[in-house]
């Protein structure tokens, strides 16, 4: 096995450590990645990608039965598991279909690569605010946005961080870093990747939905009522109240 395969190895069993944490499948980490080696073919790749995906699945099935902590609703997983096949095959087509219109097998891939991750990273953070679940109600989309954004576009996320903790900093209002960081997303995006246009209006959506996600927050900020964290003296120095601070971060992840 040459060093290249022990890479592919490698970034397999990341993107299956990494993924879940940060509200994404695996698979998403792995078929860009591995593209982007160009040590294998892209057929070989996506077979790859959905093999170490389904692995996972299987895996953790699995631990959660052998522990009794596995609670499966049929009428819940039934339309994800119908829709998830049907769309495979759906998706499959549309593949095929566009290596016999364009002849570069490796161009397709790429595209195909670049669409997985922006849709993935949309639909992780818009489905997290719009869970349809909870009857289109959820979170604020924060923590899996950042989680998804920093795997995919890693100096765009430490961007929004650095956004973040200044605004938060500043405003002492952990909401107001959350919503700063958002309206900066489009901005980064342009600065780090241009126009590219799928992506600026993915970064649109984005902080749409984290902004409409927070609009109690902002009402709360227009009429001044809106919770502060705030800094305590402990004698010889000043530290964040982390009674606060907690406080103000529970209700934002």
């Amino acid at each position: 096995m040459g060093p290249r395969y022990i890479l592919v190895f490698a970034v397999c069993f990341l993107a299956s450590l990494l993924g879940p944490l940060c509200g994404i499948g695996g698979g998403v980490i792995i078929k860009p990645v591995v593209d982007a080696m160009n040590v294998m073919s892209v057929s070989t790749v996506s077979f790859l990608s959905s093999m170490s995906v389904l692995i996972m699945s299987l895996s953790t099935l699995a631990q959660n039965a052998a522990s009794g902590q596995s609670d499966i609703d049929a009428r819940a997983m039934a339309p994800i598991a119908v829709s998830s096949a049907v769309g495979g095959v759906i998706g499959k087509m549309v593949f095929n279909r566009l290596g016999s219109v364009f002849p570069d097998a490796e161009l397709v891939g790429a595209v195909q690569a670049a669409v997985l991750i922006v849709l993935a990273v949309l639909f992780s953070i818009v489905g997290h605010v719009f869970c349809p679940w909870l009857g289109f109600k959820g979170g604020k989309g924060i923590s899996t946005g950042f989680g998804s954004i920093l795997v995919a576009y890693p100096f765009v996320a430490l961007c929004l961080l650095a956004t973040f903790l200044v605004v938060a900093g500043i405003s002492k209002r952990i909401s107001a870093g959350s919503i700063c960081a958002a309206i900066s997303l489009p901005v980064w995006s342009f600065l780090f990747y241009g126009s590219n246009v799928p992506l600026l209006i993915v970064s649109i959506i984005i902080a749409i939905a984290v902004v409409f996600a927070h609009r109690s927050n902002i009402q709360r900020m227009m009429n001044g009522t809106e919770p502060r964290f705030s800094f305590k003296s402990t004698g010889e120095k000043t530290v964040v109240n982390e009674e606060e601070l907690e406080e103000e971060l529970e209700e934002e992840l």
